[in-house]
């Protein structure tokens, strides 16, 4: 028995919570202990900071005491039975109103409510209105079915706490499959190809893109368990591992490739391979596919274009700029022949500054659309 009172007054509340299932059971132990020992009264009490509830009970109409008025106070404090033949003559019990009053108790008999945990939470016991006492045998089954009574209360509520979990499992199940659902169903629609391998490089899972995928590039099906190297030629597979193994190592990779189906069909690839850890440690590799080969065809095709475009520019730079080169070199042939054109011909400055302006207009001209073209082949 422990003495720790604020202690003995939780696993009480604890006990008050038992279910409703159980009263039947409860209220015959209360009929049986009041056969056996012959009395009138029988209860089952658990006791807190100041009331005496009746959990269960026969012969008395109320379903509480103040803990001060009860007998049972001094039972959960000792460890045996507490048997009161006489309340009349016993100084603790005497001035009781129900020893003076209606209904006259003067026989008591209580064996204690002891948990698991070693706390008296309340009591089995048995009343009378004539003095009396209880035999042996008798005895012994007050105390066997007190403990019947906290077997079938600590069960209730082990049965109790066992359903709430397993409601709780089924809510966590529910939430699990639904939370699968939407993972297969993205993984399943995903354009991306999505394969995942153990550190044996063996297929575990895969989505239905990467199943076309490696059968339109292969002619084969992906099956689970399969070397994930068993489906690419050795330039490929060569790739894959080196990636591979730097993603067992713990670090992310990432690599562009390209690839050639049966049908002599160029596929660039962009990968991820991303490591899969539990507890501190690498068991997988997840590989992330996609993909990029009209990206790629996009930026060749840009390539040439903007190559195009420079040498069409450095051509027609060269074409207007030949007419102006040569009036150019008409007009110092003019200064080297005469000591003042300007005076020979009274449009010569004019011609001249015009020539100059034309030539400078053709070099920015040049400059701005090199200048564009590199921005744009730098964005790509």
């Amino acid at each position: 028995m422990k003495n720790n009172e604020k202690a003995r007054v939780l696993h009480t509340a604890r006990l008050m919570n038992v279910s409703e299932n159980i009263k039947k059971d409860l209220h015959d132990i209360v009929d049986l202990a009041a056969d056996i020992c012959q009395t009138p009264i029988a209860l089952i009490t658990l006791i807190d900071d100041d009331t005496q509830w009746f959990i269960a009970s026969r012969g008395v109409a109320t379903d509480r005491n103040t803990r001060e008025a009860s007998f049972c106070k001094y039972t959960i404090v000792q460890e045996d039975l507490l048997i009161v033949n006489d309340a009349r003559t016993d100084d603790r019990f005497k001035t009781y109103p129900v020893v003076l009053e209606a209904p006259h108790i003067k026989f008591y008999a209580g064996a204690n409510l002891t948990t698991r945990d070693g706390y008296n939470a309340g009591t089995l016991c048995v009343l009378d209105v004539e003095p009396k006492d209880l035999t042996e045998a008798q005895r012994n089954s007050l105390k066997i079915l007190s403990r019947q009574v906290v077997n079938l209360m600590e069960l209730s509520l082990s049965l109790e706490s066992l359903e709430v979990k397993h409601e709780e499992t089924l809510e966590q199940k529910k939430l699990i499959e639904a939370a699968d659902i939407q993972l297969k169903a993205f993984f399943n629609t995903s354009k991306d190809i999505f394969i995942l391998i153990d550190t044996d490089m063996r297929v575990i899972a895969h989505n239905r893109s990467a199943e076309r995928f490696i059968y339109r590039v292969t002619g084969k099906h992906l099956y689970a368990g399969d070397l994930v190297t068993s489906y690419l030629d050795k330039l490929s597979n060569k790739i894959i591992v080196q990636e591979f193994r730097k993603a067992v190592k713990g670090s992310d990779a990432i690599k562009e490739w390209k690839l050639m189906s049966p049908g002599k069909q160029l596929t660039w690839m962009e990968t991820y391979f991303m490591p899969v850890v539990r507890n501190e440690q690498v068991i997988g590799v997840a590989i992330n596919a996609s993909d990029i080969t009209v990206r790629k065809f996009g930026e060749e095709e840009l390539r040439l274009k903007n190559e195009a475009l420079q040498r069409i520019a450095l051509m027609q730079s060269h074409e207007i700029r030949r007419p102006v080169a040569s009036l150019m070199g008409i007009l110092e042939l003019l200064k080297v022949e005469y000591e003042s054109p300007e005076k020979l011909f009274p449009y010569f400055d004019m011609i001249e500054q015009s020539v100059l302006e034309l030539d400078a207009k053709i070099c920015d001209v040049v400059s701005k659309s090199e200048f564009t073209l590199n921005i744009k082949a730098s964005l790509f």
